[in-house]
């Protein structure tokens, strides 16, 4: 057989067999999607993606997914202090999926608040400026946000550093959900400087929920503490998973009027 026709019957096989199947994205890529196009037009549309993956696969008992380290794809052209957060493959991360109490409006409506300081017992201070469309927001308008925060460690050590949230609201399978993206522009540390919080990077969703509302977050951060040569990667995300389901239950007793827990 020659060459010519051996090579025109290997096309023609090729040719006749199905294409391999896709390998559907996951949680990480869909978080890191819905993260750099936070401002885009069809931002939306990831938004759906992500939150319908979540609501077709199941949860895990702790409420939490890990993540790989951020990228620089992903977060470029968000502001962050490049002295400290240069090297991206440092960072860890998690996705953590709960349903709470109340609705996306009563949600919309404590990020209003000055005083975020609710949110979770750990936040010393959590006090936020408005820099955008606060007037508008709970009609529809996007509201960016400054966050001055200090934050209890291990040990009594206060972390103080600031963070940009935005907010926006997007349609998702015909209902006005909320999102918000997080970056720690600027790391910050304790006064002995052994402790702080060098990266940090978010995208925050909240949606109507039959039994109130589905709250996601996915994050990513560096962390620089006095335990970094014991602590595995494992235990940092456990920490990262709980502080956040903390977090969320914290600002639900507050918009609910509920005890703190």
């Amino acid at each position: 057989m020659c060459y010519a026709y051996r090579m025109v019957t290997f096309l023609l096989l090729v040719a006749c067999k199905p294409a391999p199947e896709a390998v559907p994205p996951n949680l990480d890529e869909l978080s890191r999607a819905a993260l750099k196009n936070f401002d885009a037009e069809d931002e939306g549309t990831h938004i759906t993606a992500l939150m319908d993956w979540l609501n077709s696969n199941p949860t895990p008992e702790n409420k939490g997914w890990g993540f790989d380290s951020i990228d620089e794809d992903t977060v470029k052209g968000l502001e962050r202090d490049m002295e400290h957060c240069s090297d991206l493959g440092i960072t860890g991360g998690a996705g953590v999926l709960d349903v709470v109490d109340g609705t996306v409006d009563m949600y919309a409506g404590g990020a209003m608040e000055e005083d975020q300081s609710f949110a979770e017992k750990s936040y010393k201070t959590w006090l936020r400026t408005f820099l955008e469309g606060e007037d508008g927001f709970m009609d529809g308008s996007d509201m960016l946000t400054d966050n001055a925060i200090e934050k209890s460690g291990p040990f009594g050590i206060i972390i103080p550093y600031n963070m940009f949230k935005d907010y926006r609201w997007v349609d998702v399978n015909g209902e006005p959900t909320m999102i918000a993206r997080s970056v720690v522009p600027k790391a910050g540390f304790g006064e002995d400087g052994n402790n702080g919080i060098l990266c940090g990077f978010t995208i925050e969703i909240w949606q109507p929920h039959e039994d109130g509302v589905l709250w996601y977050n996915g994050s990513w951060s560096r962390l620089k503490t006095i335990v970094d040569d014991i602590a595995t990667e494992e235990l940092l995300e456990n920490e990262l998973i709980k502080g956040t389901l903390d977090y969320y239950y914290g600002t639900e007793a507050h918009v609910n009027g509920y005890e703190a827990p």
